[in-house]
């Protein structure tokens, strides 16, 4: 498709329009164009408008009936008159100029001709029976009635159509002269434009407020009629209220209520209206901007005579002075905001009198306190003033006692001031040199009871548990300072020259202060003094020398020392037993030495060295026993049975079961093979069971042998001429005591590793006793538990061995058992017991 240009000839169109360059294609001239072309007036009757085709009439379209009102029978019809918005050009027939004229007032009063005529002749007459020109929906008025002509049949037109608009605003809760809105709150008419000539701001000549919706007028005699038929028809029918104007009035409660939660208009005020009158007004309706001093300047303003318009007359009021009301409601908004401003106002200085007054009384209290504190303070100061003139060195010094009353008093009468001034601390000068006066020519270990009560009296007056005791190595608290430096002298000196043998008073002197000693005092002289001046004297100590028990100076000690002497247990124990090694068991100053540590060392502890230096010698002892019916000798059994009291049973017992009883049985059947007389072996058996102590005849070993002799006893006397074999003595001796039960057979390679961690324990540990060790294998074995060392397990470079279910190790004849991992040194008694239960 090839470019296309515009040509620029010029064509009809142009020849035509060459005078009339304003003329529009497509629309005709009026009158005044045609015949004054361009210089022709706009304002003229004619309308220019697009020339629009000619139409033909359409007859076979249906009937289009409008209503018309009601005709009664024999009431004429109204005649027609002129309407006075009639076209004045004489356009279109007149009414009653026709047939079809006439008869529209028969079909309807003033109904259009809707058929049998054209477009031309399609006009409403303006008779007073048929609706006028404003009536019709969409004409405008041309006359100066104002935009407010007609507003009272605005929608009347739907009476030519089947009311669809109004029936769906019924459904929406519209009625009939009320506004828009579901609550019928919106605007009651339609919006409107108020044509305003000149140049005048808005509300410059007066209100811009919509007019109101004018009452319809009289109706005329040719409506009376329908009217009356339509109140008829619509007495069931509940009409539209009138809104009835409500007058609201206010108390000035009220006022004052609603000035609690109301906010105030800024500068809302009665002395706003001042600074209203005095604010600058550029007056810009006229020609000229004007420069006004207040609204007031222009209150006499008025539009111009030429801008009143007929609907400004009719909506005039007898009394309208918008500037009047405008000032009253002013004037009340202004009241009322100045009544809330009071009310508040008030509130607020009563608020403020009510906290006024509770400071007046927090103030007064203070002063109060503060004069009470003052009052405290001087007598505080005033004592202070005493002690000053009194103290050591014045003219007339005041004793000890004087001064620790006056401080107890202090501290109980004034504690707060006592606390907060740290009245504590005069006493380093007033105090402290008459204490050390005092302690001069102490003598601890002489007198240890000396100036007790005097230090119990500063202690209650000096000390505080507040303060912390020590700071870089000085006491903190007075009274432990006064202690440390005036008190632990004397005691040291007294200490270095004690003679823990010799002078048992020091313990005295511990007993006497320790309640009036603090805790670290009492702790720093029992470890630094004591403890040091003990360790070494029981080093020097020696059990066959010394003539003088040990327990004698070391047993007094254990209340004050508590636990700090289990340091000096072990040299106590090696001692003793260096001393037992050439101990007989015919002496008896063992027992007499060992017999008070039953109770003070631990049970485990003394057992173990019991059965290490003590139970060999009895058992030799008891070997040296010769059993001889005719002349029996006691003293091998009276000297293991002293050590009834200290051994435990179960070494008594396993004394008499291997180095007694198999002689005993031996020289019994001896007696009853040879024929003897059998109350003397039956006195002789009663007198043996009565040697035995009570707590060992109820053992089940030293029962069974009983039993088995007393057997002996009735199968000889049953059978005279039968003798027993040695044969038979075995037997019952192996029948006497219960096989153990079975082991398991271990396998190779646990042979083989406990062959190899054997030779590893013998080379590693050749602290363990091998006599103590095997005595506990063989007890073991005859209780049936197992008994053999955890491969690759050790403590403290000693093998850990499995004795039932206990892990145990041996330390110089020592049992260790593993007790939730603490190792406790325990007997052997006990071991046994608990790994028997284990083993269970």
């Amino acid at each position: 498709m090839g470019d296309q240009m515009e040509a620029f000839e010029v064509t009809d169109y142009d020849l035509e329009s060459e005078f009339n360059p304003h003329a529009r294609r497509g629309f005709r001239q009026t009158r005044e164009e045609r015949i004054y072309g361009v210089f022709a007036d706009d304002s003229g009757d004619e309308k220019a408008g697009p020339s629009k085709p000619k139409r033909k009439p359409n007859y076979s379209a249906p009937l289009g009936f409008v209503k018309g009102g009601i005709h009664q029978v024999g009431k004429d019809a109204v005649p027609a008159k002129k309407s006075d918005d009639e076209d004045d050009d004489g356009e279109g027939p007149p009414a009653g100029s026709s047939d079809e004229d006439e008869a529209a007032p028969r079909l309807g009063a003033g109904l259009p001709r809707a058929f049998g005529s054209g477009p031309k002749q399609r006009r409403f007459q303006s008779s007073g029976a048929g609706p006028s020109r404003e009536e019709i929906a969409g004409l405008r008025s041309t006359g100066g009635a104002g935009p407010t002509a007609g507003l009272g049949d605005i929608g009347h037109w739907e009476k030519h159509t089947k009311g669809i608009g109004a029936k769906l605003l019924k459904q929406m809760g519209f009625r009939e002269g009320g506004g828009l809105g579901k609550n019928l709150q919106g605007i009651s008419t339609p919006v409107e434009a108020k044509l305003r000539k000149g140049r005048g701001a808005i509300g410059a000549y007066g209100t811009e407020k919509p007019a109101s919706r004018p009452t319809p007028a009289a109706d005329k005699e040719g409506d009376e009629p329908e009217r009356e038929f339509k109140e008829k028809l619509g007495q069931w029918r509940r009409g539209p209220r009138r809104k009835k104007v409500d007058y609201v009035y206010k108390t000035l409660d009220e006022v004052l209520q609603e000035g609690k939660t109301r906010t105030l208009k800024p500068g809302a005020s009665s002395s706003s209206g001042g600074d209203l009158a005095r604010t600058k007004v550029i007056d810009m309706t006229g020609r000229e901007q004007r420069v006004l001093s207040g609204y007031h300047a222009i209150h006499g303003q008025r539009a111009p005579p030429q801008t009143e318009t007929a609907a400004d007359d009719d909506s005039k009021r007898t009394f309208d002075m918008p500037e009047l009301l405008h000032n009253i409601n002013l004037m009340v908004d202004l009241c009322e905001q100045d009544i809330i401003r009071s009310d508040r106002s008030l509130r607020y200085e009563r608020d403020r009198q009510v906290t006024l007054e509770h400071e007046e009384a927090q103030l007064s209290e203070t002063i109060e306190r503060h004069k009470s504190q003052l009052e405290r303070v001087e007598d505080v100061s005033r004592a202070v003033d005493y002690m000053e003139a009194h103290k050591p060195g014045s003219e007339n010094p005041s004793p000890l006692d004087v001064m620790s009353k006056m401080f107890l008093k202090l501290k109980t009468d004034y504690p707060i001031e006592f606390d907060v001034f740290d009245l504590d601390y005069l006493a380093v000068d007033y105090v402290f040199p008459l204490v050390k006066e005092l302690l001069n020519m102490w003598n601890p270990l002489k007198n240890p009871k000396f100036a007790t009560e005097v230090f119990a009296e500063l202690k209650e007056s000096l000390e505080s548990s507040d303060k912390p005791q020590m700071e870089y190595g000085t006491p903190v608290d007075v009274y432990h300072r006064l202690l440390w430096e005036l008190w632990m002298p004397p005691v040291r000196q007294a200490i270095s020259l004690w003679q823990p043998k010799l002078q048992p008073e020091l313990t005295q002197l511990l007993e006497l202060w320790r309640p009036v000693l603090p805790r670290w005092i009492f702790d720093n002289v029992c470890d630094q003094l004591l403890m040091p001046r003990l360790q070494t004297e029981v080093d020097a100590w020696n059990p066959l020398t010394d003539a003088v028990p040990i327990h004698s100076w070391i047993h007094p000690w254990m209340p004050i020392m508590d636990q700090r002497l289990e340091s000096v247990y072990p040299t106590i124990r090696h001692k003793l037993a260096s001393a037992l090694l050439a101990w007989h068991p015919s002496d008896r100053s063992a027992r007499l030495i060992l017999s008070p540590w039953v109770g003070v060392m631990a049970p485990g502890s003394l057992e173990a060295f019991l059965v290490k230096n003590i139970l060999p010698k009895l058992q030799l002892a008891m070997s040296e026993l010769v059993v001889n019916p005719n002349q029996q000798v006691l003293d091998q059994w009276n000297w293991v049975m002293d050590w009834e009291e200290l051994l435990s049973p179960v070494h008594l017992v396993s004394i008499l079961d291997k180095l007694f009883f198999p002689k005993w049985l031996q020289v019994l059947v001896t007696w009853l093979n040879h024929a003897p007389n059998y109350e003397e072996v039956t006195k002789w058996y009663l007198g043996w069971k009565q040697l035995i102590p009570e707590k060992l005849v109820g053992h089940a070993v030293v029962r069974e042998h009983l039993n088995t002799g007393l057997q002996l006893m009735n199968r000889a006397a049953s059978n005279p001429g039968q003798a027993v074999s040695y044969q038979e003595l075995s037997h019952l001796l192996a029948s006497s005591t219960p096989p153990p039960p079975p082991q398991p057979a271990p396998t190779p390679s646990q042979i083989r590793n406990r062959e190899d961690l054997t030779a590893a324990i013998r080379t590693a540990s050749g602290s363990v006793t091998i006599g103590f060790r095997d005595l506990l294998e063989r007890r073991c074995e005859e209780r049936g538990i197992l008994f053999h060392p955890l491969p690759g397990k050790f403590h403290e470079g000693k093998p850990v061995l499995r004795c039932g279910g206990l892990s145990i190790y041996l330390d110089r004849s020592v049992i260790f058992v593993n007790d939730g991992g603490v190792w406790v040194p325990s007997s052997l008694q006990s071991v046994l017991d608990k790994a028997a239960l284990t083993s269970v």
